[in-house]
This record gives C-alpha cells, structure tokens and sequence, in this order.
C-alpha cells in the first residue's frame, strides 16, 4: 500500500486533505518530509510499508524507529500517527519496548491494511 493510498483513506475518513510535505522539528534547524501532513499542520503522520520477519521480543530496526523521533519532536503537531501497514510489523511493535514508548509520548500507532 502506498502512501498516496493512506493518505486519501485519511482525507475520507477525518474530512481532512493530507499532503506529504515538510515539517520543522523543535530545537533543531531541521525540517523532516513528512508522508501525511494536515492542512493546518496540526496532524502529522509517518507511513511504514516494511513487514517484519524477525523472532518475537528481538528489537525493532534502528531504521524503524527514527519516524518516532521526527513525529515526537514536529512543530505544531497536536496529533501523531505512526501507521503500519503490515500486521506483522504492527504486531511486533505493539509488544515491544519501543512500541510502548511510543504510546505513552501520545503517538497513535495505526495499523491500515488493504
């Protein structure tokens, strides 16, 4: 599933148009592309494609995790979404440390499959 699909998926069901586009982060001269941004700014999301194929209770890849970073530290960001598209990484997520870090900084973890 790709990004553009989510996004409208998204844009139907909160009556909210998404674009990817750049998003400041605070503290830091950086800006991060992000894959789903509201017109106003206030939601912002990051879309994983990745499955997982590892052993349960093994750490999510480094890789996997730097989208948390950017949606925690988004400038102007009231809501967060981390979206799966994938159970398997979804469900490897859910139960892992990093998964329940996640959840409690107020970041949705979403899982929208097709």
């Amino acid at each position: 599933m790709s990004e553009e699909l989510i996004r409208l998926k998204l844009s139907r069901e909160l009556g909210i148009n998404f674009e990817k586009r750049k998003v400041k982060l605070e503290g830091i001269e950086e800006v991060w592309e992000a894959d789903l941004v509201s017109d106003d700014g206030t939601i912002v999301g990051e879309v994983k494609t990745a499955g997982f194929k590892g052993k349960p209770g093994t750490a999510i890849p480094r890789n996997l995790c730097t989208p948390y970073i950017f949606l925690k530290n988004a400038v102007g960001a009231k809501r967060r979404l981390l979206i799966y598209t994938k159970k398997s990484l979804f469900e490897h997520v859910m139960k892992s440390r990093e998964g329940k870090l996640v959840k409690n900084d107020g970041i949705e973890i979403i899982l929208m499959e097709f």
